[in-house]
């Protein structure tokens, strides 16, 4: 019997509001993914998070927080970071989305 793949996983790395990770949770509502892990989030309460995931409640309750990104990727196959930034670290592949979006 054939194991199935997981599906994408979102990895926010210390997120420092928790209204963005909320808003996150809802944008992966609203586009079919489920998987959520935190990295040392740096907010204190969840209030603002649980407010601004609004129809997310089972993304924020299956949501996983974890101590070192190594963590939360231990058991990952490929990785794709994104940033709103250009970046020019030479040990990645910088890839467009469009290349990202086949790779995946």
């Amino acid at each position: 019997m054939e194991v199935a793949s997981p599906g994408p996983r979102i990895v926010l790395a210390r997120p420092l509001y928790a209204g963005n990770v909320g808003q996150a949770a809802r944008a992966m509502a609203n586009t079919g993914l489920d998987e959520l892990v935190l990295v040392n989030p740096q907010f204190k309460s969840d209030a603002d998070l649980r407010r601004m995931a609004k129809g997310a409640s089972t993304i924020i309750e299956g949501m996983r927080r974890v101590t070192s990104l190594a963590e939360a990727l231990s058991d990952c196959n490929l990785v794709i970071a994104c940033s709103a930034r250009p970046r020019g670290w030479k040990a990645w592949k910088t890839v467009h989305p469009e290349e990202a979006a086949a790779l995946l």
